[in-house]
Order: structure tokens, then sequence, then C-alpha cells
């Protein structure tokens, strides 16, 4: 597939209109999305990747909505090929314009492995609460002892952020229970 195909698809699925439009149930929300992801080729990962490093103007769509599409289908065709995924997105963990991304993607992907991508992150100085939020709901997603563990020292470290972080962080550790 082209740049311009995969941004078509990302766009379709972005509108602001959105496929609600047409959709009796989430269920037909959801395979719509399943079929769209199909069609793209395992290449077309890359041109993913590109766009997230390159975000075209997108007119009308607001950038919130063709970045969740974005990271969504970065899940998806990521998903087939989890450690090629893994390989390809951890140097990009450190560019502090697409983290929060690709944090998600990697809580995503449900790979225990994405945890050592992950948890080197907390050593970080300038992490905004967004992406604290956003790595507290990756280790919930990936599950497991270790992220449990993770979790644990979160609320110690993180004790004095927002709430919204602490929820998060709460969650996860409600969801996992060790």
């Amino acid at each position: 597939m082209t740049r311009k195909e995969v941004l078509n698809i990302l766009i379709n699925l972005s509108g602001s209109l959105g496929p609600f439009q047409k959709m009796d149930c989430m269920d037909d929300y959801e395979k719509m999305h399943t079929d769209m992801y199909n069609i793209m080729d395992d290449d077309s990962f890359e041109i993913l990747i590109d766009i997230l490093l390159n975000p075209p103007e997108v007119g009308r769509i607001e950038p919130e909505d063709f970045e969740y599409e974005l990271k969504e289908a970065i899940t998806a065709i990521g998903r087939r090929n989890t450690q090629n995924c893994l390989e390809k997105v951890k140097d990009l963990l450190y560019v502090e314009q697409v983290r929060p991304v690709i944090i998600d993607v990697i809580g995503g992907l449900d790979c225990k492995e994405g945890i050592l991508l992950l948890e080197p992150l907390l050593e970080l100085e300038n992490l905004t609460d967004y992406e604290l939020v956003n790595l507290a709901c990756a280790f919930g997603s990936i599950g497991g002892l270790k992220s449990f563990k993770i979790l644990k020292k979160m609320k110690v470290k993180y004790a004095d952020k927002s709430s919204v972080v602490l929820r998060e962080i709460d969650i996860g550790l409600t969801t996992l229970k060790y």
C-alpha cells in the first residue's frame, strides 16, 4: 500500500461523521475497523510509523481522533508480529512527541516483553501526567506479576501526582490483584 492509501483509510475511520452513522452496534463498528486494518499489508507498518513521526494535515478532522485511529492501526498491524513491532518502536519511546502513542501501542500488544521497554521510562524525570496515565494503563493491559510490582512502585513514586494518574494506577492494581 502507498502512504496515500493508508492515509485515506485512517481519515475515513476518523472522519467527523465517523462510522457510527452507519453502525447498528459496537460489533459492526469493531468489524469495520478490523476489515480496514486487514486491508493493510505488513509493509503498512512502516508507513504508519512514518505518519506518526510526520503527521499530515488532516483538515477538519480532530487531531486526537486521527491520532487514536493511527494508534489503533499501528497496534493492529503490530499484533501480527509483536517481536518485530517492539523492535521497531523501542527507540521511539524516547521521542517525546510520539511517546504517549508508542506507550499505548506497546500496552495494546498484550506482550510481556513490552514491560522491558516500558519500565526504563519510569527513570525519566520529564514524564507528563498523560504519559504516566498511559504507562499505568499499559502495565495494567499487559498484566502479570511484574506489571503489578511496577504499578505498586509507581503508586509510591508518583504519590504527589494528579488524581487522574493515581486513579489509573489504582485501576491497574485492582485489575491485576496479586
